[in-house]
């Protein structure tokens, strides 16, 4: 028996008409916003390892633990082919995975992942930071 204070699920999950949903971007948006994501994963970047780097402006996957914060890049591997253990997920198609770092997971602990490098870019601290 759920607690008298408790809201019901569907109270918890319900989205009001009143555009608490986020709005879908309009067509000449979505394809500017594109094309800047593009730009962005074309520019390179000279990386080594030992580097501190960050996901660029808009490729960063908020979800992550470590979205915001710096990653020391352990490895690159210009022959790396997919990642093969993600292609079956419905939401995400298999990507390169040629950079491979150390991110802080939720506890602090270090935890290795492997990033697409054209989505990593020199970090910097962020009151030197400039995007654009």
């Amino acid at each position: 028996m759920m607690h008298p204070n408790t809201p019901g699920i569907a109270a918890l999950l319900r989205l009001s008409s009143d555009g608490d949903a986020p709005a879908k971007p309009q067509p000449e948006a979505a394809a500017a916003t594109l094309r800047e994501r593009y730009a962005a994963l074309m520019q390179r970047h000279d990386l080594a390892p030992g580097d501190l780097v960050a996901m660029k402006p808009g490729w960063e996957c908020r979800t992550e633990p470590s979205a915001g914060l710096p990653m020391l890049l352990v490895e690159l591997d210009p022959n790396a082919g997919t990642d093969a253990s993600r292609a079956f997920e419905a939401t995400e198609m298999a990507h390169r995975c040629d950079a491979l770092c150390i991110t802080l997971g939720r506890d602090g602990d270090a935890v290795l992942r492997r990033f697409d490098s054209r989505t990593l870019m020199p970090w910097t601290a962020p009151e030197a930071r400039t995007d654009g």
